[in-house]
């Protein structure tokens, strides 16, 4: 993988979230946070974060995101956008998380 994934999605109760997901030491590190709609100043530069929290890197990913980062993975491979390892890794991380909940 070329670079970070990034992409929105909404929970059933209708709240947003986004996901960021790095390809780093031959794991990948999902990290998330929620559109909470309050604005607070980022860093040195006063800037204003658009109403979102901060990135939470230790909360598992749901199913719902390791089933989209597999979809994505699936989409890159033929293209040469993702390597083999990357799509094992996703799926991997699926069927693990699958074990869990049983």
């Amino acid at each position: 993988m070329r670079r970070d994934l990034n992409w929105s999605a909404k929970r059933d109760d209708g709240t947003k979230y986004e996901v960021r997901v790095i390809y780093f030491g031959k794991k990948f590190e999902i990290s998330t946070r929620e559109k909470t709609g309050r604005t607070h100043t980022v860093g040195k530069s006063g800037r204003k974060d658009q109403g979102l929290d901060l990135w939470d890197h230790k909360t598992p990913p749901s199913r719902e995101v390791l089933e989209e980062l597999v979809a994505i993975m699936e989409r890159y491979h033929p293209r040469h956008r993702a390597t083999d390892e990357e799509l094992r890794e996703a799926r991997r991380m699926l069927a693990e998380h699958d074990r869990r909940a049983a």
